[in-house]
């Protein structure tokens, strides 16, 4: 396997093609003389669709759990920043400081929440389209595969999509 995000095993892929007719941006074709599918990573906007729609389970998504591990295992500090939605991975918890014990158990030597990063950007979101609205609209740049989909369809909207990082680009920032 590569260190690509998507990727696609031909071993365990049956040539269905689904992959192929979901894909929204036309990344997935056929090439040449292969009867497997190929994944045009320029073209890609990673929204995982092809995942979804494969049913043979041979496109799946880089598992980074081996780097993390490296990580813990380093004498570097670790943080973890964790999105508001591990309460629903966890529906037993109730009690936040219950999350932050498992996390650090793991070997984590921080634990925080992205939701201070959501507070940065959305004050600069409110400034951009309130106090500094000048009539023009934009598109949000919370999304990755948005992102991704302008910056690679639709070249011509990079100029509407919000100038500033992610929620959990501004988290990364500050932790760091």
């Amino acid at each position: 396997m590569s260190n690509s995000i998507i990727q696609l095993d031909k071993s365990q892929c049956k040539a269905c093609y689904s992959c192929v007719r979901a894909c929204p941006v036309k990344a997935i074709h056929v090439r040449g003389n292969s009867v497997f599918p190929f994944i045009e990573e320029r073209k890609c906007i990673l929204c995982g669709t092809c995942i979804g729609t494969c049913a043979y389970g041979a496109i799946t998504y880089y598992d980074s759990k081996k780097n993390v591990k490296q990580l813990l295992n380093s004498k570097e500090k670790v943080v973890a920043i964790c999105a508001p939605s591990i309460a629903g991975e966890f529906d037993d918890v109730t009690d936040y400081r219950i999350f932050v014990k498992m996390i650090r158990m793991l070997g984590f030597s921080y634990v925080t929440k992205m939701a201070f990063g959501v507070d940065i950007i959305a004050k600069k979101y409110r400034k951009l389209t309130h106090d500094d609205f000048n009539g023009k609209y934009y598109i949000t740049s919370c999304c990755p595969s948005i992102v991704n989909l302008v910056e690679k369809i639709y070249p011509e909207l990079i100029g509407n999509l919000v100038p500033y990082i992610s929620p959990a680009a501004a988290s990364a920032i500050v932790a760091r």
